[in-house]
């Protein structure tokens, strides 16, 4: 017997790629496949998934197929800050479903779901070896309709289900699940980075492209892309009055009025095109609010002259 030395932290701190995994891409009853190479952190990714579904007050499922035994793979993971060893079996629940598989097939694996996450209550499964059924399908044609067997059980029992498997090109099953989330190494001369692509996401307004990860002692920590992270205001817009006149009427006309209040706005231009002109008359143009002008390019005097000779009003 393997002694067993976890970490018993809680699990109410877990770490923000679950939540938006979990909650964001994985709203029940989707279907998602979750691929990548040897090491990429599939399982500790799945895991984390469950925990953090679990303390939400959900219950789930972990199945493994041709992978590590349950022993060794909860000695990793109970090193993890995300690791609960109290909420394991009554509310997180382990099951090897390889023997079924090898001895009955798809159809009785297919039951076995079933019946499990009926009697668990689960609404998270995590497949961890969707690789083993592939290579146990007599045909393409088999494996894809163990593929759509398997979503319909997702939506009539209203559980997320995870598929975890290997790097493969664009296969058949891809087209028939929700979500088709990747993880991944690359190599930038000597230094390895983690990367996390979201492929494909049914019905959600994902953000393309790559956004690196690390897996920590606390557990997988995802570093969203600066376009996911700013994709909404944190606070709201608040503009109260007319618009701030340019100075120019006709410039004015174009803008709907000219300036939003408590905005800020660039004028760019090359030298001589008139920018600093404007700004001046900008600034005349305000009669209620105070304005102030300063600049870099140009002597002090010379811009209080400049101001003068345009009748605009000024302090210095």
């Amino acid at each position: 017997m393997i002694e067993r030395r976890f970490k018993t932290r809680s699990v109410a701190g877990t770490l923000a790629i679950a939540e938006r995994i979990a909650e964001t891409l994985m709203p029940a009853p989707r279907l998602v496949i979750l691929r990548g190479d040897l090491g990429a952190g599939k399982t500790t990714l799945g895991n984390q998934i469950c925990f953090h579904h679990v303390a939400k007050g959900g219950r789930a499922l972990y199945v493994t197929l041709l992978a590590e035994n349950h022993a060794r793979m909860l000695l990793h993971i109970g090193q993890l800050g995300f690791f609960e060893e109290a909420i394991i079996p009554d509310r997180l629940y382990y099951i090897s479903a390889f023997r079924v598989l090898e001895q009955e097939g798809l159809p009785a694996l297919l039951n076995l779901l079933r019946r499990e996450v009926q009697a668990r209550g689960a609404s998270r499964l995590v497949l961890d070896g969707l690789s083993a059924i592939e290579e146990t399908a007599a045909s393409g044609r088999e494996f894809k309709k163990f593929i759509h067997e398997l979503q319909a059980q997702a939506a009539i029992a209203d559980c997320a289900m995870l598929l975890l498997t290997g790097v493969s090109q664009s296969s058949a099953e891809h087209t028939l699940v929700d979500g088709v989330i990747e993880l991944q190494t690359k190599l930038y001369g000597r230094q390895a980075e983690r990367i996390l692509q979201v492929h494909k996401l049914r019905g959600s307004g994902y953000l393309r492209g790559e956004h690196s990860f690390r897996i920590t002692d606390e557990g997988i920590v995802v570093f969203p892309r600066t376009e996911a992270l700013l994709a909404h205001p944190s606070v709201p817009d608040k503009v109260t009055g007319p618009p701030v006149s340019t100075g120019v009427a006709q410039l004015d006309r174009i803008m709907g009025g000219g300036f939003a209040q408590h905005s800020t706005a660039l004028l760019v231009g090359p030298p001589g095109i008139g920018k600093t002109s404007a700004c001046i008359f900008s600034a005349n143009a305000i009669t209620i609010i105070r304005a102030f002008s300063s600049g870099f390019t140009r002597p002090r005097q010379q811009s209080a002259t400049r101001r003068k000779c345009w009748g605009c009003r000024s302090n210095s």
